[in-house]
């Protein structure tokens, strides 16, 4: 009788180790929808084609950051300057006030006039006046 009772214990517990490994295999196997991120200035979902990363880390949509980095110099989500310049703020290479109409922003996210920019590049320039990051890549408007 004992051993009965012991192979009907067993029995339980290899069914419910199986049924366990087989519920556990089933939930993991099913696709998870996460959450799309959101742009920190609209609240809406982004898609990662239309996201735009700054150096913090933190993305927000394309169209949002070219709208944030003429109002904040900080980003929305861990208050790291991501912005040197905004409208108001002196060029570095004529010393005179930014506008939003004629800035043209770096790669590292410092700003210059966009005359002055284009001055300083055929000159045969290479690197920020400022932070001396080389210019590779930075389109002049």
């Amino acid at each position: 009788m004992v051993y009965v009772n012991l192979m009907l214990g067993l029995g339980m517990v290899l069914v419910s180790v199986a049924t366990a490994f087989y519920l556990n295999s089933r939930h993991t196997l099913e696709p998870r929808l996460e959450p799309r991120p959101r742009c920190a200035v609209c609240l809406e979902e982004m898609f990662y084609g239309d996201m735009h990363y700054m150096k913090c880390g933190h993305a927000l949509h394309k169209a949002c950051f070219q709208e944030f980095r003429y109002v904040n110099k900080n980003c929305f989500v861990c208050n790291k300057l991501i912005n040197a310049n905004l409208p108001g703020d002196l060029c570095t290479i004529c010393f005179d006030p930014l506008y939003k109409s004629n800035m043209s922003h770096l790669i590292c996210n410092h700003a210059l006039h966009t005359k002055c920019l284009k001055e300083y590049v055929d000159k045969g320039a290479r690197n920020c006046p400022v932070c001396r990051m080389e210019l590779e890549g930075t389109r002049i408007s």
